[in-house]
């Protein structure tokens, strides 16, 4: 019943590289990123602290976030830290 919560981050972290293929990170890669974590932390984590915690990981490897300016716009922004 343990989890590491350093796998589930690098688990994250493994997403969103994946998705750096097409230059930037969308938001549709980004809630797949946070769905993995929440999956693998069994309830451990709730999505909300995935989020905060992929948002985290995004920052400080300088990665890409592709927000959008319409509708759902500024969607990472929203991500408490």
């Amino acid at each position: 019943g343990f989890v590491l919560e350093s796998y589930v981050e690098e688990i994250g972290k493994s997403c969103l590289a994946k998705s750096l293929a097409d230059g930037k990170i969308d938001k549709s890669e980004f809630d797949d990123g946070v769905k993995v974590m929440v999956h693998e932390a069994k309830g451990k984590l709730d999505q909300a602290e995935c989020q905060r915690r992929l948002k985290k990981i995004a920052i400080e490897g300088d990665m890409k976030i592709k927000e959008g300016f319409l509708k759902g716009g500024g969607w990472f922004s929203k991500i408490p830290d």
